[in-house]
Formats: C-alpha cells, sequence, structure tokens
C-alpha cells in the first residue's frame, strides 16, 4: 500500500485547536472487499477493505475522514472507522476513551455502487482527516 502525505500547504496543519491532514492513497494489489460487522451477540467488527491509520496522516488519533473519488474516475470510497475491542463488562466495540479512532477501514466502491474487487494499485484516492 503506498500513501502520500501532502506536505504541500503545511499538511498536517492547525486550522485552530485541531490538526487537519490530507492523505493520497493508492489503491491495495489485492482488494479484499469490507465485510459488515454484526451487532451480536457476539459483536463482530467489520473486516477487509483497506486500513488506514491516524499515523498514515501524521496524526495521533482521527476525529473525522472523508474521502474524494480516485483521479481516475473508477472509484469513490466509504470510509468506516474502525473501534477498537471494548474493556471488559463492556458488550460491544467502541471509540477510544476520547471519542476519536485510531484507524479507518475503506471500502472501494465501483460507480454502480458495488465493491471493487481484484487489483486498485493504478487508482489512488484523496483523504481529509481531522484529529490529533
Amino acid at each position: 500500500m503506498a500513501t502520500a502525505l501532502l506536505t504541500r500547504y503545511g499538511y498536517p496543519k492547525v486550522p485552530g485547536d485541531q490538526p487537519d491532514s490530507v492523505l493520497d492513497v493508492t489503491g491495495p494489489t489485492t482488494y479484499t472487499p469490507l465485510v459488515p460487522g454484526t451487532p451480536g451477540p457476539p459483536v463482530t467488527p467489520p473486516s477487509g477493505g483497506q486500513r488506514i491509520t491516524a499515523q498514515d496522516f501524521g496524526l495521533q488519533t482521527l476525529d473525522l475522514v472523508f474521502g474524494m473519488g480516485s483521479t481516475d474516475g473508477r472509484y469513490s470510497v466509504m470510509v468506516v472507522p474502525e473501534l477498537i475491542q471494548p474493556p471488559p463488562g463492556l458488550p460491544s466495540p467502541q471509540q477510544l476513551p476520547d471519542g476519536t479512532f485510531s484507524a479507518v477501514r475503506l471500502a472501494w466502491m465501483d460507480p454502480a455502487g458495488g465493491q471493487a474487487s481484484g487489483n486498485l494499485s493504478t487508482s489512488i484516492v484523496r483523504l481529509f482527516a481531522r484529529g490529533r
């Protein structure tokens, strides 16, 4: 997986008290479609897709992530927050204690609305994130 942090224009930059960051993400050479989780019990978090971490953005945590369509116009991405496993006694995966996420999963979608398949390494999407 190739990523490219946009350092021009000062990314990550601070518009207020939270930094914003922009990341170009190249599609995986072998894409595994995102499989929705189940509410349980037992709770199963989503799997598959393409995992992008806060560190990929130059951040420690993520508040939100938005995606643009691919530069070749073949795909869009649906951004799904990756939940953490709960501490003992809590029933389901959840956000980090401060309400943020440490990673997201991208579901690459084709224009017809289905998930893409196969080699997506010639396509690049741009993501915008706000976090800490």
